[in-house]
C-alpha cells in the first residue's frame, strides 16, 4: 500500500510549531477554561468521526447516515476551531490553532476530491493533524489518569470512534500495521473504560439502560474490530457502533448535568 504522502510533514510541522514556544503550556494553558477543552475534545472526537464516514462513504456503505453526519460534524469542526481561536491568546498557541484551521481548508477541499488511495491518506492526514493539535490543548488525558466519570465516558465514545474509523480504513485498503495497531490500542482503551463505566454506581435507569446495553454489545464488537484483518462485517460494525455511541452519549449527558 502507498504510504501516506504528506503525513510526516503535517505532524512534523505541527510539532515544530509546538516547539517553537515553551514546553510547558500546552500543560499550563492560562486560557485553558473548560471552555477551551471542551472545544478541544470536540476536534478531538469530531475529526475521527469525519475520517469514519469519509470511508463508509467511498465504500458506498451507509452512505445516507455517514454523508448526514460527516457534514454536520465539519460544522462542529468549524464552530469549534472558532472559538478556540477567539479563547487563546497565547502566539505560539495561536500558531498551532492556525495550523489546524489551515488542516481544515484543506480537508474541506480534499472531501470534495474523488477517492483514491492518495486522497484517502490526506483525509487521514488532515484529520489526524487536527486530532494532534486538538490534544495538544490536553483535549483528554492518558488513559492511566482519568479521574472522573465525565472524561472517561468521553474518552470512551473518542475510543470507539477511533476503532470504527481504522476497520472501515482497513477495508478501504489502508491495510498497513499502523492501522491494526491503533485499532488495537482504541479497542483496548475502551474495554478499560468500560470496566470503569461498569462498576460505577449509576441510577437504576441508566445502570438497567446504557450501561447494560454497552456491556451486551460490546464482546462482538471487540471481536470485530480485533478481527479486522481477518472478517469483513463493516455495515454490522457501523450499526453496533452507532447503537453503543447511543448509549453513550446518555451517559455523556448524566454526568454533564452533574458538573453543572
Amino acid at each position: 500500500m502507498k504510504k501516506f504522502s504528506r503525513q510526516k510533514w503535517i505532524l512534523g510541522m505541527l510539532a515544530t510549531i509546538m516547539l517553537a514556544g515553551s514546553f510547558s503550556w500546552a500543560a499550563s494553558l492560562e486560557e485553558g477554561s473548560r471552555g477551551t477543552k471542551i472545544n478541544a475534545r470536540i476536534l478531538s472526537v469530531r475529526s475521527q468521526i469525519v475520517a469514519k464516514d469519509y470511508f463508509y462513504i467511498q465504500q458506498k456503505l451507509e452512505t445516507t447516515s455517514a454523508k448526514r453526519d460527516l457534514k454536520k460534524n465539519i460544522l462542529l469542526m468549524s464552530e469549534a476551531l472558532r472559538r478556540l481561536q477567539a479563547a487563546v491568546k497565547d502566539p505560539e498557541k495561536q500558531k498551532v490553532v492556525d495550523f489546524m484551521m489551515m488542516s481544515l481548508d484543506e480537508l474541506k477541499t480534499t472531501l470534495k476530491k474523488d477517492f483514491n488511495q492518495e486522497n484517502g491518506g490526506l483525509v487521514m492526514d488532515y484529520t489526524d493533524a487536527i486530532l494532534e493539535g486538538a490534544q495538544s490543548f490536553s483535549a483528554f488525558p492518558g488513559i492511566d489518569n482519568v479521574k472522573d466519570m465525565f472524561t472517561a465516558v468521553a474518552l470512551m465514545k473518542f475510543n470507539l470512534i477511533r476503532a470504527s474509523k481504522y476497520y472501515i480504513a482497513f477495508r478501504a485498503g489502508y491495510n498497513d500495521p499502523l492501522t491494526v495497531e491503533e485499532a488495537k490500542k482504541a479497542v483496548n482503551a475502551f474495554s478499560t473504560l468500560l470496566a470503569k463505566v461498569q462498576n460505577h454506581n449509576y441510577p437504576s435507569h441508566l445502570a438497567n439502560g446504557p450501561v447494560k446495553k454497552l456491556s451486551k454489545y460490546w464482546p462482538a464488537s471487540k471481536s470485530f474490530y480485533l478481527g479486522l484483518e481477518k472478517n469483513a462485517l463493516p455495515t454490522i460494525v457501523f450499526i453496533s457502533t452507532k447503537h453503543m455511541l447511543s448509549a453513550i452519549n446518555q451517559l455523556i449527558a448524566f454526568h454533564k448535568k452533574e458538573l453543572k
